[in-house]
């Protein structure tokens, strides 16, 4: 999908400009129709990191290393604010947010 959309974006710029803005939003657009019967409630976030993988030039082992990598310095953030967390809740209450659909895409980044 993601070929044939820049195959079409190649033909396109002969013939006429588009704005990135525009080209960013219909690209966005079919990566949405197309992941959205797989992904549901996270199709807006899988095309965010598409948009991130994309950008960052790096294969997908590359770019994976670096997500885990950034995954774990937030997850060790969480372990160090633990003693001024309530006690009185399992520790796994004080991860959710990182499956939480509202902030687990903050600065565009985990």
């Amino acid at each position: 999908m993601i070929e044939s959309f820049m195959k079409t974006q190649e033909k396109l710029h002969t013939s006429k400009q588009t704005s990135p803005e525009q080209t960013r939003e219909e690209f966005r657009s079919l990566l949405s129709d197309a992941a959205r019967p797989f992904l549901l409630g996270r199709t807006a976030r899988f095309v965010t990191e598409v948009e991130l993988f994309l950008i960052s030039q790096r294969n997908i082992d590359a770019y994976s290393r670096v997500r885990l990598q950034r995954f774990k310095e937030s997850a060790s953030h969480v372990a160090r604010q633990q003693d001024a967390l309530p006690q009185d809740r399992p520790l796994e209450d004080h991860y959710l947010y990182l499956l939480n659909e509202e902030t687990d895409c903050v600065g565009g980044v985990i």
